[in-house]
């Protein structure tokens, strides 16, 4: 262990290493670089201009936002401490003595690892929910905008015709009939 540059970067804790420095919380990364993505989150999140009923059907996706958002600020507030921490963590592993102190550090060690990995486990579903809504959504606006422009076009049939309407027209020659069958066409096609 003493050969290693810091316990911080050792396998023991990879697994931390690797979700904070995804999400910028690394106690080791600079406070502004931290700030800024954090910054660029929110941006993101209030990208889009969004009517109350979207509001409404979002409020459990802003609640989780809203807690993650907490958690975020309060680890970048915190960074430092945190960094204390993992200094106080490296003195304890450079100052064991013996192979039996070395011993029952990593079982404890190894046994916070194991937790992390079932944590993390558990919490991976969450990519399978968002990925599957994410595809959902996609499908659904897709539909929803096929009907928008079928709408839209039978909505205008004839209103750029100059003929009158007339009974003894030929459905071959009537462009408004194209236009009808071809919209009952993508009507099939979508549903």
């Amino acid at each position: 262990m003493a050969a290693q540059k810091s316990i911080s970067q050792s396998r023991y804790y990879a697994l931390p290493r690797i979700f904070t420095t995804l999400i910028r919380l690394w106690p080791y990364q600079t406070i502004g670089k931290n700030c800024l993505r954090f910054t660029i989150y929110g941006l993101y999140l209030l990208n889009d201009s969004i009517d109350i009923d979207d509001v409404f059907e979002s409020v459990p996706a802003i609640v989780l936002t809203i807690v993650c958002s907490v958690q975020l600020i309060i680890m970048i507030i915190h960074s430092e401490k945190i960094k204390t921490c993992f200094k106080k963590i490296e003195g304890d592993w450079l100052s064991l003595n013996t192979e039996i102190e070395k011993t029952i550090s990593q079982r404890h060690t190894k046994y916070g690892q194991s937790m992390t990995k079932i944590y993390s486990a558990m919490y991976s579903h969450f990519i399978i929910i968002v990925a599957v809504d994410s595809l959902f959504y996609t499908v659904i606006q897709h539909i929803c905008r096929m009907f928008s422009i079928i709408g839209y076009i039978l909505e205008n049939i004839g209103k750029n015709d100059e003929t009158n309407f007339h009974l003894d027209i030929k459905k071959i020659q009537d462009d408004n009939y194209d236009i009808a069958l071809n919209c009952l066409r993508r009507h099939l096609h979508v549903s």
